[in-house]
């Protein structure tokens, strides 16, 4: 799985400069501005990297290649789940760092980092959960369809919250006993990877 792993962090190196560049600016507009909505979508972006190594798989018919090595089907799917929650940790890492270094100039509070942070956990394991079961049963060109009809409402409903709600007053019921609700999202992945698998199993190609 390592081999895996290595393959897929060689793409991104070469095809998603760009999109890390696009996370740290919203990352660093998120906490500048205390919006949670761009800390959201620092995290979808971030989870879609992955999709992105499907896409270049399927293009190239490596996933009809690897099946073929002596990998397990589930390894596979396990190192896109891996390497999706990676690129998450990734995402909340950066947003940690500059929020703090933003907390301590006293600049933003640091429940609105909590906050910031745990938008950013709860919007990017559910985007996992949700899209790449779809993607891997449908593939790339037909799954993305779905994940972009799924992600759009996701985007747009923490806008809408983001303009109604009251960031400072909101973040205040924020603690880190709060970051134990991060159970469902986590139980969602759990059962997410289970059905890729599933699906993965299953494929005929």
């Amino acid at each position: 799985m390592n081999a895996l792993l290595l393959k897929d962090w060689y793409v991104l190196i070469r095809q998603s400069k760009l999109t890390m560049v696009i996370v740290i600016v919203f990352t660093i507009v998120g906490v500048a501005s205390s919006t949670f909505f761009y800390a959201a979508v620092a995290a979808i972006v971030c989870v879609m990297l992955p999709l992105t190594t499907m896409a270049y798989d399927q293009m190239h018919h490596w996933d009809r290649f690897v099946i073929g090595l002596p990998i397990e089907r589930k390894d596979v799917v396990r190192s896109k789940y891996l390497l999706a929650l990676l690129a998450l940790s990734l995402s909340v890492l950066m947003l940690a760092i500059v929020g703090f270094a933003f907390y301590l100039a006293n600049d933003i509070a640091l429940e609105t980092v909590l906050f910031m942070l745990w938008t950013q956990l709860v919007a990017g394991l559910f985007f996992l959960s949700v899209n790449y079961p779809i993607v891997i049963k449908m593939g790339f060109e037909r799954g993305r369809i779905w994940y972009i009809i799924i992600t759009i409402p996701i985007v747009s409903l923490s806008g809408v919250l983001n303009s109604i709600l009251d960031m400072e007053s909101l973040s205040m019921h924020v603690s880190i006993r709060n970051f134990a609700y991060l159970i469902i999202p986590i139980l969602m992945v759990i059962g997410s990877y289970l059905l890729s698998v599933r699906y993965m199993e299953s494929k005929e190609y």
